[in-house]
Protein backbone atom coordinates (compact mmCIF):
# COMPACT_ATOMS: atom_id res chain seq x y z
CA UNK A 1 0.00 0.00 0.00
CA UNK A 2 1.53 3.50 -0.84
CA UNK A 3 0.72 6.39 1.77
CA UNK A 4 -2.20 6.96 3.49
CA UNK A 5 -5.30 5.07 2.89
CA UNK A 6 -8.01 6.58 0.75
CA UNK A 7 -10.72 6.18 3.44
CA UNK A 8 -8.37 7.72 6.35
CA UNK A 9 -7.73 10.47 3.62
CA UNK A 10 -11.31 11.56 3.30
CA UNK A 11 -12.36 10.91 7.58
CA UNK A 12 -9.19 13.08 7.55
CA UNK A 13 -10.55 15.56 5.45
CA UNK A 14 -14.01 15.27 6.82
CA UNK A 15 -12.22 16.30 10.64
CA UNK A 16 -10.66 19.14 9.13
CA UNK A 17 -13.52 20.96 7.47
CA UNK A 18 -15.50 19.60 10.75
CA UNK A 19 -12.59 22.04 12.46
CA UNK A 20 -12.97 24.76 10.32
CA UNK A 21 -16.73 25.10 10.57
CA UNK A 22 -15.86 25.15 14.47
CA UNK A 23 -13.47 27.91 14.73
CA UNK A 24 -16.29 30.01 12.03
CA UNK A 25 -18.97 29.68 14.13
CA UNK A 26 -17.28 30.31 17.39
CA UNK A 27 -15.80 33.70 16.00
CA UNK A 28 -19.00 34.24 14.81
CA UNK A 29 -20.67 33.66 18.16
CA UNK A 30 -18.01 35.82 19.96
CA UNK A 31 -18.45 38.78 17.39
CA UNK A 32 -22.15 38.91 17.91
CA UNK A 33 -21.89 39.23 21.66
CA UNK A 34 -19.11 41.96 21.68
CA UNK A 35 -19.87 43.87 18.72
CA UNK A 36 -22.75 45.89 17.93
CA UNK A 37 -23.50 47.34 15.06
CA UNK A 38 -25.02 50.79 15.45
CA UNK A 39 -26.22 53.86 13.17
CA UNK A 40 -23.98 56.48 12.07
CA UNK A 41 -25.70 58.90 14.21
CA UNK A 42 -25.47 56.94 17.46
CA UNK A 43 -22.05 56.80 16.18
CA UNK A 44 -21.41 59.94 16.29
CA UNK A 45 -23.04 61.04 19.54
CA UNK A 46 -21.17 57.97 21.48
CA UNK A 47 -18.10 59.84 19.98
CA UNK A 48 -19.25 63.29 21.00
CA UNK A 49 -19.95 62.04 24.30
CA UNK A 50 -16.61 60.72 24.68
CA UNK A 51 -17.37 56.70 25.53
CA UNK A 52 -14.81 55.93 22.59
CA UNK A 53 -11.03 55.03 22.96
CA UNK A 54 -10.31 54.38 19.99
CA UNK A 55 -11.63 54.62 16.40
CA UNK A 56 -10.65 52.32 13.20
CA UNK A 57 -12.09 53.39 9.58
CA UNK A 58 -12.83 51.60 6.94
CA UNK A 59 -13.48 51.97 3.14
CA UNK A 60 -17.49 51.26 4.27
CA UNK A 61 -17.26 50.86 7.89
CA UNK A 62 -16.20 52.75 10.70
CA UNK A 63 -15.69 50.90 14.36
CA UNK A 64 -14.77 52.04 17.45
CA UNK A 65 -13.77 50.52 20.39
CA UNK A 66 -15.73 51.48 23.70
CA UNK A 67 -14.20 53.17 27.07
CA UNK A 68 -16.02 50.63 29.02
CA UNK A 69 -18.25 47.83 27.94
CA UNK A 70 -21.90 48.91 27.50
CA UNK A 71 -24.05 45.65 28.15
CA UNK A 72 -21.41 43.26 27.36
CA UNK A 73 -20.55 44.76 23.82
CA UNK A 74 -17.20 46.34 23.24
CA UNK A 75 -17.36 47.50 19.98
CA UNK A 76 -19.63 49.48 18.11
CA UNK A 77 -19.34 49.07 13.86
CA UNK A 78 -21.22 51.71 11.67
CA UNK A 79 -21.25 52.46 8.12
CA UNK A 80 -19.53 55.57 7.32
CA UNK A 81 -22.11 58.06 5.92
CA UNK A 82 -20.12 61.00 3.59
CA UNK A 83 -19.83 63.90 6.17
CA UNK A 84 -21.48 66.97 4.02
CA UNK A 85 -24.98 64.26 4.65
CA UNK A 86 -24.14 63.69 7.92
CA UNK A 87 -23.79 66.99 8.93
CA UNK A 88 -27.33 68.19 7.19
CA UNK A 89 -29.12 64.85 8.84
CA UNK A 90 -27.87 65.72 12.15
CA UNK A 91 -29.27 69.24 12.20
CA UNK A 92 -33.20 66.90 12.35
CA UNK A 93 -31.91 64.52 15.43
CA UNK A 94 -33.16 61.08 13.86
CA UNK A 95 -31.35 58.28 13.71
CA UNK A 96 -29.30 57.96 9.80
CA UNK A 97 -27.06 55.52 8.70
CA UNK A 98 -25.46 54.16 5.53
CA UNK A 99 -26.30 50.61 3.47
CA UNK A 100 -23.76 49.40 1.43
CA UNK A 101 -25.74 47.41 -1.46
CA UNK A 102 -24.23 44.25 -2.33
CA UNK A 103 -23.60 43.93 -6.23
CA UNK A 104 -22.17 40.72 -6.75
CA UNK A 105 -24.46 39.01 -8.47
CA UNK A 106 -25.62 42.02 -10.38
CA UNK A 107 -22.12 42.36 -11.80
CA UNK A 108 -22.08 38.72 -12.12
CA UNK A 109 -24.78 38.56 -14.59
CA UNK A 110 -24.27 42.00 -16.45
CA UNK A 111 -20.62 40.56 -17.05
CA UNK A 112 -22.07 37.45 -18.82
CA UNK A 113 -24.60 38.64 -20.82
CA UNK A 114 -22.09 41.60 -22.23
CA UNK A 115 -20.07 38.36 -23.26
CA UNK A 116 -22.53 36.15 -24.35
CA UNK A 117 -24.51 38.76 -26.54
CA UNK A 118 -21.21 40.03 -27.73
CA UNK A 119 -19.93 36.54 -28.52
CA UNK A 120 -23.49 35.09 -29.74
CA UNK A 121 -24.12 38.43 -31.98
CA UNK A 122 -22.84 38.04 -35.20
CA UNK A 123 -23.77 39.83 -39.01
CA UNK A 124 -26.52 37.73 -38.83
CA UNK A 125 -28.68 38.63 -36.05
CA UNK A 126 -28.64 40.85 -33.87
CA UNK A 127 -29.76 39.01 -30.55
CA UNK A 128 -27.49 35.99 -30.79
CA UNK A 129 -30.65 34.09 -32.91
CA UNK A 130 -30.77 33.13 -36.16
CA UNK A 131 -32.44 34.75 -38.26
CA UNK A 132 -35.52 33.19 -40.13
CA UNK A 133 -35.51 31.77 -43.45
CA UNK A 134 -37.90 34.62 -44.55
CA UNK A 135 -36.07 38.04 -43.16
CA UNK A 136 -32.70 36.25 -45.12
CA UNK A 137 -34.45 36.33 -48.39
CA UNK A 138 -35.88 39.29 -47.90
CA UNK A 139 -32.29 41.17 -47.24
Amino acid sequence: MNGINPKTRWNLVYWILAAMAFLTLQSLWQASRTIEPVPYSEFEKALAEGRVSEVVVGETTITGKLKSPDGGKTTIVANRVEPDLAERLSKYDVPYTRVVESTFLRDCCRGWCRRWSSSACGSSSCAGWPRSRAASAAS
